[in-house]
């Protein structure tokens, strides 16, 4: 019998992704964005901060995470992050109508959307829709912060957090964190990941998460 085909990395992490999605994941559905000026330069990782397998992760991630993602993206590069899924990647989800980008990367058990929106009005919108979440997050989760404006751990960039948690079709809840800094005009960041299978039912290990990678 001829040897079994391996299904490509690209197709099998969209298709991941999709499923993710289809379970209700909210990144692609609540969408989120910053505002503001050009970004500084962040450091990037190199060859030498990294074994070879993460730096060439890091590399192909890097090319997806550019242009409006670039500042967002950069402190996620230095880490083991898996390979990441753009909206140009065949098979990938359909972006939303208010969206131009949409970046989706593995950490670990957690989901990270970078987000790109067409214009500043839906961005507000988006983040509008999860401050509303967040007045309720405390029945699905307990512990949620109130939004506010911070620093970001690693870049010290300022910016505006939002936690929010809700129910997915399945039942189980999702915890979400949102970063938006104040150096980018339409981006957003979210983080995402199963309140109790995922995070033990506590935000600290999701805050923690976004501390080392903002």
């Amino acid at each position: 019998m001829p040897p079994k085909r391996r299904t490509p990395v690209v197709q099998l992490i969209v298709g991941i992704v999709v499923a993710a999605l289809a379970a209700g994941t909210g990144g692609y559905f609540l969408g989120a964005s910053t505002g503001g000026d050009k970004p500084a330069p962040s450091p990037t990782p190199s060859s030498a901060a990294l074994g070879l397998f993460d730096a060439t992760q890091a590399a192909s991630n890097k090319a997806k995470l550019d242009f409006e993602l670039a500042g967002l993206a950069a402190p996620w590069l230095s880490s083991t992050m898996g390979p990441c899924v753009s909206n140009v990647d065949k098979g990938a989800p359909p972006l939303n109508p208010d969206e131009t980008r949409h970046v989706t990367c593995r950490y670990g058990s957690a989901w990270v959307h970078f987000v790109v929106y067409k214009s500043e009005e839906q961005r507000n919108a988006a983040r509008t829709y999860r401050q509303q979440l967040n007045l309720n997050s405390d029945e699905v989760a307990p512990g949620v912060h109130d939004p506010t404006r911070t620093t970001g751990g690693v870049t010290g960039s300022p910016g505006k957090v939002i936690e929010y948690a809700f129910r997915q079709k399945d039942g189980r809840s999702l915890c979400g964190l949102s970063w938006e800094r104040d150096a980018d005009s339409l981006a957003t960041e979210m983080i995402e990941a199963n309140c109790e299978e995922d995070l033990g039912g506590k935000w600290e290990p999701l805050r923690d998460l976004w501390q080392r990678h903002s």
